[in-house]
């Protein structure tokens, strides 16, 4: 059983900070569409964030968690798919989490002349899912090929990239590399660590992966996050 392995997996445990943020408003008991002006600034100011920021989002109305199929969030507007409106006065919540990834450790090698000067720096890496199915059902099992990008624009060259992409799924039954351009690349229990000697400015760095496993509860295909830092040599 798929439960049974999940609780026997031995994983480390990765706990990560989150920004969370709600955004707060009441049902006129007409409308469809709330948008920024609508929001109860005495408990934020944010407004509704662009879903492609955030990491997770969900939609409360009067309480009840709605399924994705009853609305649509796009930056700045919330639009409701119901038929029914809403009970004038019910409170309309979206919550927003947004999971902070620290940078991955750094082991300094020996005759790196940019870890000499102290010139660490953070990289930002690009994610896709190229295939696979966009929102998750709980306890079945899928397959997503996702696709991690890294350049760097700023400088002539960095060495000593280390890319970590660290796995949100519950359950992990099998990844596999199917292309890598540059580098190699170590999976362990829940993270792929990809090192690369050097990378120069003309450089795009390509790693895709096949991602088969599960997820414990129906949710968008949120299979994990990105980040890297790299030695700047010029």
């Amino acid at each position: 059983m798929i439960e049974d392995s999940m609780h026997s997996l031995n994983r480390e445990k990765n706990i990560l900070k989150a920004d969370i943020y709600q955004y707060n408003t009441l049902s006129d008991g007409a409308k469809k569409v709330y948008t920024n002006d609508d929001e109860l600034i005495k408990y934020g100011n944010r407004g509704i964030l662009d879903p492609d920021d955030v990491s997770y989002y969900e939609l409360f109305i009067n309480g009840v968690l709605q399924p994705r199929v009853n609305y649509e969030i796009q930056k700045g507007i919330l639009t409701l798919k119901t038929e029914d409106v809403p009970i004038k006065d019910s409170p309309i919540i979206i919550s927003f989490i947004i999971f902070e990834v620290p940078p991955p450790s750094f082991i300094i090698p020996g005759g790196c002349p940019g870890c000499a000067d102290n010139t660490v720096r953070r990289l930002k890496p690009a994610q896709n899912i190229i295939s696979g199915p966009v929102n998750a059902t709980a306890y079945e099992v899928n397959t997503w090929r996702v696709e991690i990008k890294i350049s760097d624009p700023d400088v002539n060259t960095v060495s000593c990239v280390l890319i970590k992409y660290l796995l949100f799924i519950d359950y992990i039954k099998c990844i596999k590399v199917i292309h890598i351009s540059h580098g190699a690349a170590e999976i362990s229990c829940g993270e792929i660590l990809w090192k690369i000697d050097r990378l120069r400015k003309s450089d795009t760095a390509v790693l895709v992966l096949d991602i088969t496993g599960c997820f414990c509860r129906n949710e968008p295909a949120n299979l994990g996050i990105a980040s890297g830092v790299g030695c700047k040599i010029c």
